[in-house]
């Protein structure tokens, strides 16, 4: 039987679940335990469209799940020393690159509780942008791989205030 004949694929949410009504992600901001909010600083430093262009990539992620979303070029899995760390690229005014560093936080409920969450999440860590052209990986890595060893999988959550328009 090939493929098309089998019909529609099904998503499978958790058990118990109607696999139709999975619930989003949880999207939250890593606060250091100094009581900094990297991921915040550098969006607020973002021009408004770039902000609300990462927004958007988030919120599409979140609600794909994570694991089924397919990145378009503006959500990718890194690799190499940063493997386990997912990024999302964009392309701001004057070609500058900017980045915003992400973890998945998913495990059992008791392990998710234990860190805090209701339910899965995206934890946005930090940003980075560069002037035009590329952002060289050994810049990413020594970036994020010094915050990649403060952080525990017990996640400090920040919320994100809500933007006022005008």
């Amino acid at each position: 039987m090939s493929p098309r004949d089998r019909g529609p694929r099904r998503p499978h949410g958790p058990p118990g679940q109607d696999a139709n009504e999975q619930l989003p992600w949880s999207i939250v901001y890593y606060q250091a335990p100094d009581g900094t909010v990297a991921a915040l600083e550098f969006l607020d430093g973002c021009p408004g469209t770039v902000d609300a262009q990462f927004t958007a990539v988030l919120d599409a992620v979140a609600a794909a799940p994570p694991p089924r979303f397919s990145g378009g070029g503006k959500w990718e899995a890194m690799h190499g020393t940063m493997g386990g760390w997912y990024e999302i690229r964009l392309t701001g005014p004057g070609r500058e690159q900017l980045r915003l560093f992400c973890l998945l936080e998913n495990g059992t409920s008791d392990e998710l509780a234990r860190r805090g969450l209701p339910r899965p999440a995206i934890a946005v860590i930090t940003g980075m942008r560069k002037p035009g052209g590329p952002c060289s990986p050994s810049v990413t890595t020594s970036a994020c791989g010094s915050l990649a060893s403060n952080i525990s999988r017990t996640t400090r959550v920040a919320s994100r205030p809500e933007r006022r328009s005008g």
